[in-house]
């Protein structure tokens, strides 16, 4: 029976290009797979020519032994004719729009379609085809709507139709298939995520800490979803300078009295200098204890391998130290692991226990993983608890900013709503918002939060703060009650008969409904977000594909997509175009914030936060031109912090990128490793091109570490060619944009070293 069975694995390459074949968030995509494999095998799988190791399964997927090297190609395991492409897709019409006449030249060699991948026995390991916009940022600036290309839906088509697939398992978060344009819920046929699966039954591996995509990817592709836990948290740990620097302060700490106070102080000072700390030098010895206690996660997780006896004491003891109501002994739930046994059940075709999806560390009924995750009751929020998070997060920002600014308060703060991050916080940086605008949420008897209520002036003991909302793509789809709140709770604030400096709300709105000749409940439009059905700026495909010529296009990419409102006034519109509106709300904006809510996803570990981060573009909207400050709020540990955006920028480098701890654990997965550095190095470039917040010494040192360490490089070179040579590319980038001045020898070597890859890659011997 088992042997019957067929089976489509598909792996993801995001960004495209052959170094990034497996990508997956905190996965080792490939040794998962070969350990999922190895075990199917035992139960009478045929999975007839399945290699003796991992490493093996790469080298075939990506082309014969040189394939590292030599071939531009990936494996092709069928090339399929357009004739049969138009007969195997009935809908292969309505990609014409977009795309041409088949076949294309995605995913194609100008006659055939072209699937990659490679078959053992009824094992299919394939790659899904790329979004196909990257290459082309015009494109994504003016498409409100977009579709597959051919070669995306001759993929599938293969799968249900050429191999006949029982079922697919998509391997890791997250694919492009379930943000392919059509309805956000219920889909019909003429939404292409249905198109594309098609009848197949879809099982996915997917990041136990990320339950708003994967609702999407239930929602839009049927998907049966299964848990893999995230690597467990480690403290990031001091290294080098900073070890010495620790050491430094705290022999201060009890020496200070003995007279060689002043000696220690210079040492400190001068070491600090050393470590690029001098900055933060007055509050040098908290921001040691901080950067020591940031958790990692460390390595990345394989599916069917139990966290190291280190590694669940690590987490334990995260969790341990944020306070909780409830503490059961989580140990065996971290140990336990049924990754590989709900897979095997989904085949079976038998029911996959549901679980909550979030940060293990916040919640550890995430745990055990291999559970279908679903979110939560998304009337339920903001709770109590989150409530009373975000004021202290709101109160805190609020000082910060005025004592980086004079003393004033920020009169309007453009700021961030995820979806994911609702989920597992139960709400608070919704509550922030609300808090800011001095209102209250007030639940019914069921616990459904439906209306609010405006907290008087008095008990606020401030001005109410306006705000420009912009909320991710995935949070509109699963909070629109939470969108017709806020609004409804903005435009009542705009109503509110107050003096107009203790309302900034309605100082902005009055001006602006006389500047657009509108009433002052349109004018106070504040909750933004995508056209409906369209997901992120694409400032992320830009940035990781180096496909934009200035920032000026940056900003105008995230103006044109970011500039839908929600409007309670009028049920059932959907999200409609109000760019005046959006520009006008943004050129008041003193301040721009973010929230960090989980250390397991820093800054830089991945580009949805640099995507939607408006700093430069305010700047720019601004009639004084001036810079507004930008702040992240770090909620990750026991004790809320706010802190600049290059004060954040800074700590991620030190306990990321250049921290030994952690880019060793990174280069422990081999070729997977060599892409997770390099991609830090792009989302920090992102960084510079949003909001101009990087130091130069982050580069000066990323450089150090990676290129001008003999070893160190090649290392990287034979590891990950294509993800190297990314990484040089990269630095190059950095320099030719003006965010990194380094000596015209550094950049020599690396021009040099681009094409010795480049003729590496290319199999090209000198």
């Amino acid at each position: 029976m088992q042997a019957e069975k067929k089976l489509a694995i598909t792996v993801f390459s995001f960004p495209p290009d052959k170094g990034n074949v497996g990508t997956a968030a905190y996965l080792n995509v490939f040794a998962s797979i070969f350990s999922v494999l190895s075990d199917l095998k035992k139960d009478g799988y045929n999975v007839e020519g399945l290699p003796e190791t991992s490493e093996a399964l790469i080298e075939e997927i990506l082309h014969d032994k040189e394939a590292q090297f030599s071939s531009p190609n990936l494996n092709v395991v069928y090339k399929m004719g357009v004739r049969e492409y138009q007969e195997l897709t009935p809908y292969a019409t309505a990609l014409e729009e977009n795309w041409g006449k088949p076949p294309g030249n995605l995913n194609s060699d100008g006659e055939n379609l072209l699937v990659y991948g490679k078959q053992y026995g009824n094992v299919f390991i394939g790659v899904q085809p790329t979004f196909g916009y990257e290459g082309d940022p015009m494109r994504l600036l003016f498409s409100k709507s977009a579709s597959p290309h051919h070669g995306f839906a001759a993929y599938y088509s293969f799968v249900e139709k050429v191999f006949k697939a029982d079922a697919v398992l998509h391997f890791g978060t997250h694919g492009s298939l379930e943000f392919m344009p059509g309805k956000q819920v219920g889909m019909s046929d003429a939404c292409f995520p249905d198109s594309l699966i098609g009848n197949i039954p879809n099982i996915y591996y997917y990041a136990a800490n990320n339950p708003s995509e994967a609702t999407i990817a239930k929602r839009r592709s049927y998907a049966n979803t299964i848990s893999y836990l995230t690597p467990p948290a480690e403290n990031a740990g001091l290294y080098k300078g900073l070890k010495q620097l620790g050491e430094l302060i705290s022999s201060y700490q009890s020496l200070k009295d003995t007279g060689r106070g002043p000696q220690i102080v210079s040492t400190i000072i001068s070491t600090a200098r050393q470590c690029n700390l001098d900055k933060d030098v007055d509050l040098l010895y908290s921001k040691i204890m901080e950067i020591e206690s940031r958790l990692l996660p460390c390595g990345l997780h394989v599916v069917g391998e139990p966290p190291s006896a280190m590694e669940a004491v690590a987490t334990l003891v995260n969790i341990a130290a944020l306070d909780r109501p409830e503490e059961g002994d989580c140990l065996k739930l971290v140990v336990a692991d049924n990754e590989l046994g709900s897979l095997k059940q989904a085949l079976e075709g038998k029911f996959v226990e549901p679980g909550p999806g979030g940060d293990p560390i916040r919640n550890p009924k995430v745990l055990p993983t291999g559970k279908n995750i679903h979110a939560l009751d998304p009337q339920s929020i903001p709770t109590e608890a989150a409530m009373q998070s975000a004021k202290v997060v709101v109160e805190r920002l609020i000082e910060r900013q005025k004592i980086d600014n004079g003393g004033n308060y920020p009169e309007t703060v453009a700021l961030v709503l995820w979806g994911t991050d609702n989920i597992k916080t139960y709400g608070e940086s919704l509550g922030q918002v609300l808090w800011m605008i001095g209102v209250r949420p007030i639940a019914d008897t069921f616990g459904r939060v439906n209306r609010v209520e405006p907290v008087s002036l008095e008990e606020l003991g401030r001005p109410r703060i306006d705000v420009v909302v912009n909320c991710s793509g995935v949070f509109r789809d699963l909070f629109i009650n939470q969108m017709n709140l806020l609004d409804r709770a903005v435009k009542m604030v705009a109503e509110l008969d107050e003096p107009v400096e203790m309302n900034y709300v309605r100082k902005h709105a009055l001006e602006q409904a006389e500047t657009l000749g509108i009433d002052i409940r349109e004018a106070a439009t504040r909750i933004f977000s995508n056209a409906s059905g369209s997901y992120s700026s694409n400032i992320n495909l830009a940035v990781e594909n180096s496909s934009w010529n200035d920032e000026k296009q940056l900003q105008d990419m995230y103006l044109s997509r970011k500039s839908f409102a929600f409007d309670s006034d009028a049920p059932g519109a959907g999200m409609m175009e109000k760019k005046k509106v959006f520009e006008m709300a943004l050129s008041t904006a003193d301040a721009t914030f973010q929230n960090l809510d989980s250390s397991e996803i820093s800054l830089t570990d991945v580009s949805h936060y640099f995507d939607s981060d408006p700093t430069n573009l305010v700047q720019s909207l601004r009639k004084d031109k001036k810079k507004p400050s930008a702040y992240i709020a770090d909620t990750t540990t026991a004790n809320a912090q706010v802190r600049t955006l290059s004060e954040t920028v800074r700590l991620d480098a030190r306990t990321k990128l250049l921290n030994p701890k952690w880019y060793e654990g990174m280069m422990s997965s081999g070729y997977e490793g060599v892409r997770e550095i390099e991609k830090r190095l792009t989302n920090t470039v992102g960084w510079s091109a949003t909001s101009g917040q990087v130091d130069n010494w982050v580069y000066e040192e990323a450089n150090t570490t990676f290129i001008q360490d003999e070893e160190m490089m090649k290392r990287l070179m034979d590891m990950n060619p294509n993800s190297f040579r990314k990484l040089v590319q990269t630095f190059l980038e950095a320099n030719g944009r003006g965010y990194w001045e380094t000596s015209e020898d550094n950049i020599e070597k690396l021009r040099q070293l681009y094409s010795e890859v480049e003729d590496k890659i290319e199999g090209v011997d000198r």
